[in-house]
């Protein structure tokens, strides 16, 4: 939305995909890309970001999406289309975990 900060656009989007609530443990990568919808041509760049849960529910995601779960990282990997994406998550996966506190 107009105004929002990346961050900001980051949570509204977990949530509202998703159903989860979420709070930002640290950015990772931005992947830039190029599609045609309509006959007109877009650059989109999206930023991903580590993040941890802290409620909501995975029933409450979105129409854009049939479904909704968590998955295992190397399940994770296994169900990506692109080679960016899987990189993005390769890197989450072995950036260290916060201490709960």
């Amino acid at each position: 939305m107009v105004g929002e900060s990346l961050e900001e656009t980051a949570l509204r989007e977990t949530r509202e995909e998703t159903g989860l609530e979420v709070v930002i443990s640290e950015p990772l990568a931005s992947i830039s890309y190029v599609f045609v919808h309509s006959g007109t041509r877009f650059h989109k760049t999206v930023h991903f970001y580590l993040m941890r849960a802290t409620g909501g529910s995975l029933e409450a995601h979105d129409h854009e999406f049939d479904e909704v779960l968590w998955v295992a990282g190397g399940e994770a990997l296994t169900l990506l289309n692109y080679p960016t994406e899987r990189g993005v998550l390769e890197q989450a996966l072995s950036t260290p975990l916060e201490s709960a506190g």
